[in-house]
């Protein structure tokens, strides 16, 4: 497979050493992304950068390989949770012009809110709400904030306000609202007057119908020869605050330098990094935080005490994401970091591969697996597309979207009995054939 490495920029180099320093990052970065770009993995764009020196920021893959256009260091990707980061800023910034405080109840902004006295927005910056998420699947058409906060209000709580913990995109969708309340100005007009202009991050803003030039198109692992398909079109008007913007990895270059010195509220004030996950790594600590959606990828993170920033976008979806971001940091850090073995795949015959097409159950749940011109598909009711089996052996299949494996066994009437399927080498599932 061809694989498209374009040439790094880099500026505010102060000397020959520190020249010398980035030529050899980006040597060991493309050496550590190679494997990676082979597979059909990595398709996207990184920077790394020490204080005001971008140290790297390259470029690789294609921003669309239909029409043959590579990414480029200015090329838009969708950032997903990334989002939550701005959302909690955004309630900062109003914390600072004193129009809310974070212990207020949503009662305060949303006064119909079904949980408005029980839900602080505390609770829904710490993940604390108890609130379920929206109905993806029902709502796949354009949806009003105020729409958002009526279904997810009309769902019971999950647990007791402040009693529990769990990821909730619902409850950065009413942060969002609680912005636009508050601010009497849309949830993205805000974005931009208080925290985009200022910054000057003329690459990000919030997805919508219009046309965004430089975006980079999804894709998921996929059989020869890019290892990449097509991802299906996605809806995103459901995940505004929690998931909707786009950006370029020298914007976020500057949001996390600008998160870290504090330029437009003290995250130091807050008693927990809102929006993000607090990182500590090889010793070091800062805050990072990480976004999935379908066909892409994003990992920031700032180690404060090295004053390193590292970017990591992509339109190729995988898991490594966060592990990708993490090593890189290792290398500019010169940490160890564990290293992993990434299959190439072999041929195997349509005869082989039928012995593994057909529906296996454990409990409730059916794994459905296809043969589609010679290259095996998994599919399940929770999935709306397959997912692609990179053949490894002849009973031996990578999950590369979740590097995972799903290994067949029992051969009888020509056809495997069943299934098992492994996830980073720890967890195991293990199906019967149905038919």
């Amino acid at each position: 497979m061809i694989c498209f490495l374009l040439s790094f920029q880099n500026s505010g180099f102060a000397n020959t050493d520190e020249r010398e320093n980035a030529s050899e990052l980006e040597s060991k970065a493309d050496t550590y992304l190679k494997p990676y770009l082979e597979r059909g993995d990595f398709s996207g764009a990184i920077l790394i950068a020490k204080g005001d020196t971008v140290l790297l920021d390259k470029a690789y893959g294609m921003a669309s390989y239909e029409l043959n256009v590579p990414n480029t260091t200015a090329t838009k990707f969708p950032v997903a949770s990334v989002t939550k980061t701005f959302t909690a800023a955004a309630i900062a910034v109003l914390q600072e012009k004193g129009l809310l405080e974070i212990s207020d109840t949503l009662g305060a902004h949303i006064p119909d809110f079904t949980y408005g006295d029980k839900i602080t927005i505390r609770h829904l910056l710490r993940h604390e709400s108890g609130l379920s998420n929206p109905d993806y699947v029902r709502n796949a058409r354009p949806v009003s904030l105020k729409e958002l906060a009526r279904q997810i209000g009309a769902k019971p709580l999950l647990f007791e306000p402040g009693t529990n913990g769990r990821y909730s995109n619902g409850g950065f969708n009413l942060l969002a609202y609680v912005v636009e309340q508050v601010a009497g100005m849309s949830y993205a007009d805000f974005l931009q007057k208080n925290i985009f202009e200022p910054l000057a991050l003329q690459g990000t803003d919030e997805q919508s119908d219009a046309i965004v030039h430089d975006l980079a198109l999804p894709y998921l692992p996929g059989p020869p020869p890019t290892g990449l398909a097509k991802a299906p079109w996605r809806y995103d008007g459901l995940s505004t605050g929690s998931g909707s913007l786009y950006s370029t990895t020298s914007d976020l270059y500057r949001w996390l330098k600008a998160v870290h010195h504090n330029q437009l509220f003290d995250i130091t004030a807050l008693e927990y990094p809102y929006g993000w996950g607090r990182l500590d790594k090889y010793g070091h600590k800062g805050l990072e935080q990480t976004g999935l959606s379908t066909g892409y990828t994003s990992y920031i993170a700032a180690y404060f005490d090295d004053d390193l920033y590292v970017v990591v976008l992509t339109n190729a979806e995988s898991i490594k994401w966060n592990k990708w971001g993490r090593d890189l940091a290792a290398i500019a850090l010169e940490k160890e970091y564990e290293e992993e073995d990434v299959p190439m795949g072999i041929a195997i015959s349509g005869k082989e591969l039928a012995k593994c097409v057909g529906k296996y159950q454990r409990e409730e749940q059916i794994l459905t697996i296809v043969n589609n011109d010679d290259h095996l598909w998994v599919y399940t009711d929770q999935w709306p597309i397959g997912k692609y089996l990179l053949p490894v052996s002849e009973s031996k299949f990578a999950l590369r979207a979740d590097f995972g494996w799903i290994v067949f066994d029992t051969l009888q009437n020509n056809v495997y009995q069943n299934l098992t399927w492994h996830f980073n080498d720890d967890a195991r599932s293990q199906y019967q054939r149905l038919d």
